[in-house]
């Protein structure tokens, strides 16, 4: 059996309702929009459950934060796939009017079960960009475009179901059907 991350959170809270522990409550995880695979699975599972979200990384260790030089790393540290988020959300934020910061986590907060980001600012005008971004409200369409940047890879099973081969598999080969 292969135990991802819901299947282990889920057999958590089974376990501890058995034992009449204290119900988990919350999940932290990574989630930023540069690193979106959670919504896949532990997202879903935390709102059918109704776990209350952190989301620890929502702007990429400052990489989404539209610095010339990221103060934690140098810039050509950071991976190039989130250094192309970066730009992407830099050109958004630039058209809406706000800061890519707070482009960052006002995108967070219009998530389902809208996560509790988990942030580290270190100086005053830090904290002032990220309580900005609370009173931040973001159209449709800002949302899409950044939904857009990064194209969330499914994983197993549902890249495996979606495949041609499994199509081919359960439905038949249609070249073959026809003939």
């Amino acid at each position: 059996m292969e135990w991802g991350g819901a299947l282990c959170i889920t057999a958590l809270i089974s376990s501890c309702e058995r034992a009449k522990w204290n119900r988990l409550t919350a999940i932290q995880v990574k989630y930023s929009a540069a690193a979106r695979d959670v919504e896949r699975e532990l997202l879903p599972m935390a709102e059918a459950l109704s776990l209350g979200v952190l989301a620890w990384g929502p702007l990429a260790g400052g990489a989404l934060a539209n610095a010339a030089q990221p103060k934690r790393r140098e810039k050509a540290k950071i991976p190039p796939a989130i250094q192309q988020v970066a730009e992407k959300l830099a050109a958004i934020s630039e058209r809406a009017g706000m800061s890519s910061v707070q482009l960052a986590l006002a995108w967070l907060r219009e998530k389902p079960n809208v996560p509790v980001p988990i942030i580290g600012a270190r100086t005053a005008e830090q904290m002032h960009q990220v309580l900005g971004a609370s009173a931040m409200n973001l159209s449709k369409d800002i949302v899409e475009q950044i939904d857009d940047i990064v194209d969330i890879k499914l994983g197993y099973p549902h890249d495996l179901i979606s495949s041609s081969y499994l199509q081919r598999f359960a439905f038949g080969d249609p070249e073959k059907i026809l003939k």
